[in-house]
């Protein structure tokens, strides 16, 4: 039986205050990254005054910004209205190795706004997107090239952190050759190419994906050992690989939908080919740690748009009988992943 909490007790408060309130964290980096702030702050010590100059931004508003990212350690006041970037801060730089700029618009922006709408989507069981828009979030990347960009961009900085972990947690280099499908702008499989130089790869994602996937591979030295293919997995996936990967695209859709991604892979399929699912595994008991956070929040995220779902092993192995598949282990990694490798029954 759960301890019961003293709501008498004043940490009990300040600890739901804490939780009520830590909404304006992602609003000040959003903030921040819209209006350039770590961009002007690169390898620079500005005053509020030149920034606002420079952004061309209200000086008293943005240096109540620059003291709220101060309090979250983006930048440090070395000395009166004079900031620097802190590393934290360095990482919401648009254009560096490790920059989580899009990652920042991304959440701070297109997620967030979902989230205003938890409720209606509780009580109704619509994503919070198709009660907003009429439509859900992925149908938008056809029309608006800029947020598809903002999208397959922030993906690739969130793989970028965990894609060295996955990449060395499997022996990869016997599937030969390896189609990432959904894959976006393909960097968990430029990743792995990059660790194994006799496989070969495809990036398979729809066309608005195309640009930005190629570019990648071109940087990282790879055009003539991996290529994009265009198409949608809804409808077919591109045959003969030795291994089908599909890192966090299963739990974007509801059931109907990925067992049909996943029976798509399957006809794909030739003998003794592999499926792996990266994907993150929700306990049977959830727990008020950070983990078990970390599990539950991208749940709801899934659930307001695009209106898929965590799930537990039991539920993985469900998709995949459907899809005449069977998961044969479950590797886990040194990131929150797991890879479920997967083959035709």
């Amino acid at each position: 039986m759960a301890e019961r909490l003293d709501s008498s007790n004043p940490a009990v408060p300040t600890a739901v205050m804490q939780m009520l309130t830590c909404f304006w964290k992602p609003h000040v980096i959003a903030a921040a990254v819209k209006l350039g702030i770590p961009d002007l702050l690169a390898g620079e010590t500005r005053s509020s005054e030149q920034l606002a100059a420079a952004g061309k931004i209200n000086r008293a508003s943005l240096y109540r910004l620059l003291r709220a990212m101060c309090a979250m350690g983006l930048c440090v006041e070395i000395s009166r209205d004079m900031f620097e970037l802190t590393a934290a801060g360095e990482a919401l730089r648009s254009g560096t190795s490790e920059s989580l700029h899009c990652a920042a618009l991304f959440f701070g922006t297109q997620v967030i706004e979902r989230w205003n709408r938890l409720a209606d989507s509780v009580r109704t069981g619509q994503t919070a997107y198709a009660i907003t828009h009429g439509a859900q979030p992925f149908d938008a990347f056809a029309r608006d090239s800029q947020t598809a960009k903002i999208f397959h961009q922030a993906m690739l900085e969130i793989t970028r952190i965990h894609a060295a972990g996955i990449a060395g947690a499997y022996e990869f280099s016997r599937l030969g050759d390896l189609v990432d499908v959904g894959g976006g702008y393909g960097e968990m499989l430029c990743t792995i190419l990059r660790k194994n130089p006799a496989m070969r790869g495809v990036i398979f994602d729809l066309p608005h994906a195309q640009a930005g996937a190629v570019s990648n591979i071109e940087q990282a030295g790879l055009s003539d050992r991996c290529r994009f293919e265009s198409g949608s997995f809804l409808e077919t996936v591109p045959g003969g690989a030795g291994g089908y990967m599909l890192k966090s695209v299963i739990h974007d859709w509801e059931d109907n939908f990925a067992a049909q991604i996943l029976t798509n892979c399957r006809k794909a399929m030739k003998p003794g080919a592999r499926l792996l699912l990266i994907e993150q595994i929700v306990p049977q008991r959830i727990e008020a740690i950070a983990q078990h956070e970390m599990i539950v929040m991208p749940d709801l995220t899934m659930m307001l748009g695009p209106g898929g779902r965590e799930r537990s092993q039991t539920e993985f192995n469900a998709l995949l009988k459907a899809a005449d598949l069977k998961a044969d282990k479950i590797i886990p990694t040194p990131t929150p992943f797991s890879i479920i490798d997967a083959a035709a029954v």
